[in-house]
């Protein structure tokens, strides 16, 4: 490649010998650079070339910029060093060879090299296909005492629809016999004796009943029902105040009456008053607790609030109608001795 450098100048040297200076220096500079675009293409395209005639291009390049301050002894030099490269214009269109071994080493190992991630492997849908549901062995479940206990209880309620009570009464035994607990044959059962006016029945099956701890407001209620219709005020008292949901506030407007009833009835007036007043509060447009309320305030000689309960009962318009004229009349009678009360207040000095 220095060798046909070299030869070029010369040529350009021998063809412009009579030319002026300068324009000699120009044609030289053309000649240098397509040299300097050669030497690059070889480089790149070669990386197995030599590189020590580096230095002797360097020298070529004084040799074109300033000619004169060569010397002899340099020019022999740079053509002797030219001459013994053996390159070939041709390599510089050759197909690159394979790397030297110290520019693999150069390298960055592989292991640095980050190899991509595979793409995940999208799954195949499954099958849409129905799916064959299992044959399951049809077994005939075991009835349950407590189921044999429903049955008979409405063999029962159909015979007592029929007015067949004897029937129905064995039907409803038969089930609590199975079932101790099955309310629903314990009222039904108590219920028939309590119509029958068996009292002495009625009160042992709900007596038993409430020993089981379950529903015993209904129980209670029907308890205190049969104990009311003998007369047992205090057996009624009883049984309704034991109930925890009474203790607790958790019982209706008809259970409070039913207990300030029995306590009228054992002139326990004061705690009628208070069980009235307790069932007012979940209905105060029932005539009829009005009209207890009322009975049991002038009964402690309370006019004034008598009176004004007399007037509610009245006003409601829901109370009985055989009730309405005594009511009328105990109204009248309380008036009375409010006014008479006054006036011996007003005659007293």
């Amino acid at each position: 490649m220095v060798n046909t450098i070299n030869q070029m100048i010369a040529d350009i040297e021998e063809r412009h010998k009579g030319l002026p200076r300068l324009q000699q220096l120009s044609h030289i500079l053309l000649v240098l650079f397509v040299g300097l675009v050669a030497l690059l293409l070889w480089i790149s395209y070669s990386p197995e070339s030599n590189y020590r005639d580096i230095g002797n291009i360097v020298s070529i390049n004084r040799l074109a910029m300033n000619e004169g301050s060569v010397t002899n002894k340099e020019k022999q030099e740079i053509e002797s060093a030219s001459a013994s490269q053996d390159i070939k214009l041709e390599s510089i269109f050759n197909i690159p060879i394979a790397p030297s071994v110290s520019t693999l080493k150069s390298l960055p190992s592989t292991a640095a090299i980050k190899k991509p991630k595979p793409k995940p492997r999208i799954k195949r849908a499954k099958s849409l296909a129905k799916k064959v549901p299992k044959r399951f062995d049809k077994k005939i479940l075991p009835v349950t005492p407590q189921d044999q206990a429903e049955k008979l209880y409405r063999s029962g309620l159909a015979l007592l629809s029929n007015s067949q009570k004897k029937s129905a009464v064995e039907k409803f035994i038969a089930a609590l016999n199975l079932d101790g607990d099955h309310f629903l044959s314990q009222r039904a059962l108590a219920s028939v004796y309590i119509n029958q006016k068996n009292w002495v029945n009625a009160e042992e099956v709900l007596t038993e009943a409430l020993a089981r701890q379950k529903n015993i407001t209904v129980l209670s209620i029907l308890l205190s029902r049969v104990y009311l219709e003998q007369g047992k005020y205090v057996l009624a008292i009883r049984v309704l105040k034991q109930n925890p949901e009474y203790q607790k506030g958790l019982v209706d407007g008809q259970y409070y009456s039913l207990l300030a009833f029995a306590l009228q009835s054992e002139k326990r007036y004061q705690e009628a008053i208070a069980a009235y007043e307790g069932a007012i509060k979940t209905d105060v447009y029932n005539s009829n607790w009005w009209l207890g309320l009322a009975v049991s305030l002038e009964m402690i000689e309370n006019w004034r609030d008598a009176k004004k309960a007399y007037s509610r009962a009245l006003e409601t318009s829901n109370l009985n109608n055989e009730l309405i004229p005594y009511t009328k009349d105990r109204y009248e009678y309380v008036a009375n001795q409010i006014a008479q009360l006054e006036n011996s207040n007003a005659e007293s000095p």
